[in-house]
């Protein structure tokens, strides 16, 4: 485990070579400069979120370097992240990336409002586009009493609820649990399936995957990756059979309160429920947002920002992306994962 004052502000609780990514098609590594420093991952523009995406991502040779919550250090400053986004800008060309994605350590915003100016002010400058985000924060420097006594009045009772239902909360590790999520989420190619696989199989520190069971019945899943001062949680997925059955609905309390409580535990300062969109008109969108406030966090405003090293291939994944809901309505999956084998892909 990483020295905590030593690394103060970086992501990944475990040095990123240790992590199991460092050994798939996703590296991930530690970029240093200026006495700033962050974790940076170099992914697929689509991150495998469905097989279309992947075959784009393939096809198009398309890679975004993304920064996890830097660049950051104790006294950073103006001429420190200038000289930090040039060389962030001078890698992504060397290892062709098509585009950077920096996301801020913003979960330091509330100590520090002066750093979210300084970023604006010197990615705009750098020619990096911002896109307004929100997200919730729960305060986790509280104790595990205190934060239960701030949960909505339906959350709380729904969380002491969950010992009279038999629902049990375990790390996944049963392959076939791992194989209903990703089938559920409509991950079905075979590299995400991999990652998911792997980080089961290394029990990574950095990652935490948890699954609801009845019995042995699998119920919810979540995820959760582990920064020094951060966790951020991937979202809760639920089977088809648990949204219809009023007793285990509980599921997702129990998971989300052993997510809180593994928190706690590890000592980090804040956790990230992984966005909310508090403009949106969608109904939906508003409950799920309803939900995440209801365990005592805050929305918090920030920017990410992004620079496109390639232009001419974000034209197209942009034109590509406006008609992928009617590729998906037509099930063009199958067809590319046929074409990628026969490519040796």
């Amino acid at each position: 485990m990483k020295n905590k004052t030593e690394s103060a502000g970086t992501f990944w609780q475990r040095e990123p070579n240790e992590n199991y990514i460092g050994n798939t098609e996703e590296p991930m590594f530690q970029v240093n400069c200026c006495d700033c420093q962050a974790d940076v991952v170099l992914a697929p523009y689509f991150c495998h979120s469905s097989k279309i995406g992947t075959f784009i991502s393939w096809v198009l040779r398309t890679r975004v370097l993304t920064v996890m919550y830097g660049p950051y250090c104790s006294d950073i400053n103006e001429h420190k992240l200038q000289k930090w986004a040039q060389y962030i800008k001078r890698l992504g060309k060397e290892i062709s990336a098509t585009s950077i994605k920096i996301i801020p350590p913003f979960y330091l915003y509330a100590e520090k409002p002066e750093i979210k100016f300084l970023f604006d002010k010197v990615l705009d400058e750098q020619g990096f586009s911002s896109t307004e985000m929100y997200t919730v924060l729960l305060d986790m420097t509280q104790s595990k009493d205190e934060i239960f006594k701030k949960l909505k009045y339906e959350t709380r009772r729904s969380v002491r609820r969950v010992s009279e239902t038999g629902i049990t909360v375990e790390l996944l590790e049963d392959a076939d649990h791992v194989q209903q999520w990703q089938n559920i989420k409509c991950r079905t190619n075979e590299l995400s399936t991999k990652v998911i696989k792997s980080i089961v199989a290394t029990k990574d520190d950095n990652c935490s995957y948890y699954v609801a069971l009845n019995g042995q019945k699998a119920l919810a899943w979540t995820g959760v990756k582990w920064g020094v001062d951060v966790g951020c949680l991937e979202g809760i997925t639920t089977s088809p059979a648990t949204r219809l059955s009023k007793s285990n609905r509980f599921a997702n309390y129990a998971l989300q309160w052993r997510v809180i409580e593994e928190g706690l535990k590890r000592g980090i300062k804040w956790l990230d429920y992984a966005g909310v969109e508090p403009k949106s008109n969608d109904n939906k969108l508003h409950n799920i947002m309803k939900f995440k406030l209801s365990w005592g966090g805050e929305v918090v405003n920030y920017s990410t920002y992004t620079y496109d090293l390639s232009k001419g291939k974000i034209r197209i994944i942009k034109l590509l992306t406006s008609v992928q809901k009617v590729m998906n309505k037509i099930n063009l999956g199958d067809y590319f994962d046929s074409v990628k084998k026969k490519s040796n892909f």
